[in-house]
């Protein structure tokens, strides 16, 4: 068995496990992500929504006890206003664990979708899918691209508005929807949603000023040039599934952190208050840096 077959497999288990004992405790959840290649594989992260938000600190830790039985140590949580909460573990390989609690009301621009908690979800294998919920977050949201998609939740009841919108989407090859199909799906949302329509127009506003002030990512001050090779190089070795990609940036330059704020950011130029030093070409301490700036609250051990 390959390190890549292995890892695969160890991944499934673990959210297996989780799956399990979330239903066994009788907990309302559903999954809105990371099952579109499954049995075969979970994707990036497991995506999912609670039914009562203010359980999010017993799911988890429900996570963290699985992490911990499997040795896993090096954890990342990160409680966020806008994204819900997440949880990262990473292996002594650095292969890498993400649950993503997602808020129970999923928005794009004045769009929304809320889990209808009394319908019946589709089960597969340990897992409960909300059709409705899982489209619209993978297939409107993420922009995702899969026309196997449309045959298998064509007959699951989605909304009017969602299943016209990913008819449109399929007939182009390149995914695209132009401004009238995105106009005439809009006013099919706000037709048959007048209040959500407004609401969630209102909300759109309100989270793009937030989104603005709020404090993303940390920047990252690199002492020398051997270091920065050493850092950069371990990022696009180890951590590309949590930064996307790498970025020398400006400290005053707010709003490229803001456009970018799935990045690695570093600086070569000075120590400010507003960075963090790493100032070592030694891996696992490059990794206890990186992790201790990313955590909320947790301990962290290497």
């Amino acid at each position: 068995m390959t390190h890549k077959t292995n890892s695969c497999f160890k991944k499934k288990k673990i959210f297996s496990n989780f799956a399990k004992i979330m239903n066994n405790k009788k907990i309302n959840w559903c999954v809105v992500g990371g099952l579109e290649d499954f049995p075969n594989s979970i994707g990036r992260d497991l995506d999912i929504i609670i039914e009562k938000e203010m359980k999010h600190t017993m799911v988890i830790n429900i996570f963290l006890s699985i992490l911990k039985k499997n040795k896993i140590t090096n954890i990342i949580i990160k409680k966020n206003q806008f994204y819900g909460h997440v949880v990262i573990g990473y292996d002594s390989n650095f292969n890498y664990l993400e649950l993503h609690i997602n808020p129970n009301i999923i928005r794009s621009l004045f769009f929304s979708i809320t889990t209808n908690w009394k319908h019946k979800f589709i089960k597969i294998d340990n897992y409960l899918i909300d059709p409705v919920s899982y489209a619209f977050k993978n297939y409107f949201v993420a922009n995702k691209k899969n026309e196997n998609f449309y045959n298998f939740y064509r007959n699951k009841k989605l909304p009017y508005w969602l299943i016209t919108f990913y008819k449109y989407k399929i007939k182009n090859k390149d995914y695209k929807i132009n401004f009238f199909i995105f106009f005439y799906i809009s006013i099919l949302f706000m037709l048959k949603n007048p209040f959500y329509f407004v609401r969630n127009l209102s909300l759109f506003l309100v989270r793009r000023y937030q989104l603005i002030v709020y404090k993303h990512s940390h920047i990252f001050f690199l002492k020398n040039k051997t270091i920065k090779k050493h850092v950069l190089n371990f990022i696009e070795k180890n951590m590309i599934n949590y930064f996307r990609d790498t970025m020398n940036v400006d400290i005053n330059n707010i709003y490229t952190i803001k456009k970018n704020c799935f990045s690695f950011f570093y600086t070569l130029n000075k120590k400010t208050p507003n960075t963090i030093l790493i100032d070592t070409t030694n891996k696992k301490k490059i990794f206890k840096i990186i992790l201790a700036s990313l955590n909320n609250n947790t301990n962290i051990r290497i």
